[in-house]
């Protein structure tokens, strides 16, 4: 009898620790993740990689001035048209970053007139364009990238007193009333990390643009500050 009851307590010993190994092996296999949790997290992941990516944008702008010149007698216009191409990332709190912004053919355009407004073309015997375009903050350290035939340098500007810019100017000696500076390609290339405006997601960056007009022995100088700005559209 007493034997028989020894026996009846180790099967039942036995049970509980088979029962306790089953449900401790259940308890493992569900805190390791299922392959389909896995795949989630891998897509989940790649999910963020793309959105921390960036992308190439462009945009267009156009800016001109006029200014009369009572020694020449003329109307000096200037104009400068291009396009802004720049590179933004998502980053990952939500906050869109420009890190790099290229020039593409920058042109700037001089015209001389009788009259400011619609006057009728008048000649000059010379005349002098030039573009210096710089960082929108005045930030010293920007890199600044140029092919030739622009160049870059540590100078005065208008805006931002004495900063890194990059440069090209032309001098034209032939006798006309129209000037065209043009510049192929993608020139000049910006390299800072930077917000775009608060205002309208906007992307910008500052140029000093200069005509320089002679008649005779005579000589008159027009420049004017713009800050060059994009609208990004997502």
């Amino acid at each position: 009898m007493r034997r028989a009851i020894q026996r009846g307590a180790m099967v039942v010993a036995l049970a509980s620790c088979l029962a306790g190994g089953t449900v401790g092996a259940a308890q493992a296999q569900s805190a390791v993740p299922t392959g389909s949790a896995v795949a989630a997290k891998a897509d989940g992941e790649s999910l963020s990689a793309v959105k921390a990516e960036g992308r190439w944008n462009t945009a267009g702008y156009k800016r001109g001035f006029e200014g009369w010149s009572k020694p020449l007698k003329r109307c000096v216009g200037v104009k400068i048209t291009g396009k802004l191409r720049y590179y933004t990332t998502v980053e990952s709190h939500g906050e869109l970053v420009v890190t790099r912004v290229k020039l593409i053919k920058p042109k700037v355009i001089s015209s001389t007139s009788n009259r400011c407004g619609r006057g009728v073309p008048r000649k000059v015997g010379k005349m002098k364009l030039s573009q210096r375009w710089y960082d929108r903050n005045c930030t010293e350290s920007t890199s600044i990238s140029v092919s030739v035939p622009w160049g870059a340098s540590v100078g005065s500007s208008r805006t931002c007193g004495t900063i890194r810019r990059a440069i090209r100017s032309t001098t034209y000696t032939k006798n006309d009333s129209s000037y065209y500076q043009y510049n192929s390609g993608a020139p000049v290339t910006f390299k800072a990390w930077q917000l775009p405006s608060r205002q309208g997601k906007k992307v910008c960056e500052r140029v000093d643009a200069s005509a320089v007009a002679y008649v005779g022995n005579k000589s008159d100088a027009f420049a004017k500050s713009f800050m060059v700005c994009v609208k990004h559209r997502p």
